[in-house]
């Protein structure tokens, strides 16, 4: 049984990754002949705590579930590349299913750098770990 459902979550995990693969492939060809990207692309961060570092203890809101900060690799990536514009969509606690539906929506034709970081929530590391 666990098997099976591993296998189900590796899957859906896999689906995640190739949409957001394909979506970014997609993008060049979305641009018009006349129309310039007004930065060098758009990168977008998908996943869940592991990408916004909640164990820094250092939020922008201590309120936001999502607990994103400023010490994050996505956001100390994007300050060292100011040329991309950048949307941070990861968000702590997140599953893969809520990254399928809630992050991956946040893709544009203008996307050009995306990573994923997500699984963890899917498999139970908090219940492990603690």
């Amino acid at each position: 049984m666990r098997s099976s459902r591993r296998r189900r979550r590796l899957a859906s995990l896999f689906l995640t990754l190739a949409t957001a693969c394909l979506a970014v492939t997609a993008a060049p060809g979305a641009y018009a002949a006349d129309v310039e990207p007004t930065a060098a692309g758009t990168y977008v961060a998908l996943g869940d705590s592991y990408a916004v570092a909640p164990g820094t203890r250092v939020y922008d809101n201590p309120d936001d579930a999502c607990r994103r900060g400023p010490l994050a690799y996505p956001r100390l990536w994007a300050q060292q590349h100011p040329s991309y514009a950048f949307v941070e969509a990861s968000c702590s606690g997140a599953t893969t299913a809520e990254l399928q539906s809630r992050q991956v929506p946040q893709l544009t034709a203008d996307t050009t750098l995306v990573t994923v970081q997500v699984g963890g929530n899917d498999v139970g590391v908090v219940d492990t770990m603690t």
